[in-house]
């Protein structure tokens, strides 16, 4: 029935994303297990017949006596305001070090390298709309070191611009 509402270019995206996450999951130390929390979004057809952007949520709550997941929880939320974006994103995020790991399209890959806390940093201050330049002056870098910082946010979080990284950036709560 879910499968059925949903975009069908995105059925395959979630099965996939579900896949690469729970992979991920059994290969951690059992104590690390709880740490990663799975970000993605997809459409789902409403009763207007129109496809509205969801978020998905998934973080393991229980493990057994050898630390297999025995629950986990699944939210699913509207996301506002992205309902024109057509490609689907995903993220796992490591909960207690904030570290965010973005999965490349090929499921065959690993995760691209996760932000980092500069970049973090610099995306909040993109978020308030600031400018490379006034960015450089207030973190005391060259401007040419913000272009690259945000260079790499956008490849990062498979971003087209500036306003999408930071879009996502807040869905996130990183910002």
């Amino acid at each position: 029935m879910f499968y059925s509402i949903m975009h069908p270019d995105d059925v395959p995206f979630l099965i996939e994303t579900h896949y690469l996450y729970m992979d991920h999951i059994i290969k951690l130390h059992q104590a690390e297990k709880k740490n990663y929390k799975l970000i993605c979004d997809f459409r789902l057809k409403c009763k207007d017949g129109k496809f509205r952007r969801f978020i998905n949520q998934v973080i393991p709550l229980e493990r057994g006596k050898k630390g297999n997941v025995l629950l986990m929880l699944i939210m699913y939320d509207m996301l506002p305001g992205r309902d024109e974006i057509l490609t689907s994103q995903r993220k796992m995020m490591n909960v207690s070090s904030g570290e965010l790991h973005v999965f490349l399209k090929d499921s065959k890959s690993e995760t691209q390298p996760s932000l980092t806390k500069r970049e973090i940093e610099i995306l909040g201050l993109m978020a308030k709309g600031m400018a490379s330049k006034k960015i450089a002056d207030e973190l005391f870098i060259s401007v040419n070191t913000v272009n690259n910082h945000r260079r790499n946010i956008l490849e990062k979080t498979n971003s087209e611009n500036s306003t999408m990284a930071v879009q996502y950036g807040l869905s996130l709560g990183l910002l």
